[in-house]
Parts: C-alpha cells; structure tokens; sequence
C-alpha cells in the first residue's frame, strides 16, 4: 500500500507540536452549594465519546481531591493538613515566623503550597484534564489552552439548597453558605499570594436558571470552537475509551 509521506511527516509533526503544548484544560470554580460533581461526570462523557482529543489524544479525566492527596503523599502528610494548612496561612511575616515556633512543623507552609501548585501545573500541562476548584483557575493563569468556568447561583437560592441537602435551617444554611465562600477565596488567594479577580472566568453560569443539559452544551461549543476537541464524533474511535 502506497504511503503518502508528505501526509505522514505533517501528521507527525502536528503530533510532536501537540505534545509540547500545555494543555487543553477545563477549570471550573464554583460557589458553595453550586453541584459540580454531576456535571463534571457528564461533561467528561460526553467529551470522550467524541473520541481521542482534538490537541492530546489520550481521555480526558475529573481531577479534585487527586490535587490534595498527591500533595500529601508527597509530602508524607495528612491531606486535611494540606486543605487547613493553606487556609489557615498567614502572608503576615510576624505571625508566620510565630505560628512556626508554636507548631514545629516539619514541612512549612511554603512547601505545601508550592507543591500544591506544582502538581496542578503538572497535571495542567499534560492536558485532557477538568480541574474542579482546587485553585485550579488561578494557578493555570498565563497558560495557553485553559477554559474557565464559573459555576454560580444567587445566595439565597444556594442557602435553599444547602438546608434541604444538610437538613438545617435556612438561616443556618445561609451564613453557613456565606462562611464558606469567604473560604474558598480566601484559600485560592493563600495559595496564589494573588487577590481573587472574578472576572478572570470565560463563562459564567447561573445554575439555579440553566439545566444541565443547557450548561452541557454551551461548554461543549466553546471547547469545540477553541479546538479543544474534536467538533464531530471520530468514527471507529470512541468505543476505544472507558469512561468511568
């Protein structure tokens, strides 16, 4: 069978490029009591039935919890330590060198949260990724091929929400809801040493009014129109991959 080597070389070239590139990723930041769980689960099988990615050709894959675990086994600590270490981090010089000596932590908080940082780039730059919270939007700033989502609803809507999943009351659910927004910046902002920037988002999406199916399709268009995968089914192709 005859070979068309220019083809070939092009192919390969374009492979060999694509690999070099970070990238392509999906970020999604979310208000608390905004799901992002299902969606994400959806989201990922829909994408990989499109077959191997537009940019990276192996699955695309949910990563959250992953960030902190493999920080902690790193680290030979406990992942909750990782998540309060961070929160609880003062960029205050004075109280830093005071909360050392009162704790005698053997690895500091600088070490934590720059390998925090370091995983999320890495497995930003591998690419075929969806980052869930994590900080993931603000640490992959300045990369190429990431698309940020916001997951977002009006206060009043989540604190409903969060009553019914958790069984208390509405004002409970409220300032429990304000509470954990407050933390959820003010971790991102102690892992970045950067003010939060909520305009930093390319979509932002008010759950409490847009389906599933409707949040679906609209990143699904941006990916494809960014080339961030394939705009049709790849025949022969999708069967190839387990979703789990």
């Amino acid at each position: 069978m005859k070979i068309d080597l220019r083809k070939y070389l092009e192919e390969r070239d374009h492979m060999h490029r694509s690999l070099l590139r970070d990238g392509p990723v999906l970020t999604v930041s979310r208000a608390y009591g905004c799901e992002a769980n299902r969606l994400v689960m959806l989201l990922i099988h829909r994408i990989n039935k499109l077959g191997p990615g537009a940019l990276k050709k192996h699955p695309w894959k949910y990563i959250s919890k992953e960030v902190i675990d493999e920080c902690a086994f790193d680290l030979g600590i406990n992942p909750h330590d990782v998540d309060q270490r961070i929160l609880a981090h003062s960029t205050d010089g004075i109280n830093g060198l005071l909360a050392g000596f009162a704790h005698h932590y053997e690895v500091s908080d600088r070490e934590i949260m720059s390998k925090v940082k370091e995983v999320i780039i890495n497995y930003a730059k591998r690419g075929n990724v969806i980052l869930v919270g994590r900080g993931g939007s603000m640490v992959t700033e300045g990369m190429d091929n990431v698309l940020r989502i916001r997951l977002e609803a009006p206060l009043k809507w989540r604190a409903r929400v969060i009553a019914g999943k958790l069984g208390i009351g509405d004002e409970a659910a409220y300032d429990l809801v304000q509470h954990m927004d407050e933390n959820r910046v003010r971790w991102m902002e102690h892992l970045t040493g950067r003010t939060y920037n909520e305009h930093m988002f390319d979509l932002v999406i008010n759950v409490e009014k847009m389906s599933d199916k409707e949040t679906l399709d609209v990143i699904l268009q941006v990916m494809k129109h960014r080339g961030m995968i394939p705009s049709q089914p790849l025949e022969g192709k999708s069967q190839k991959f387990k979703v789990s």
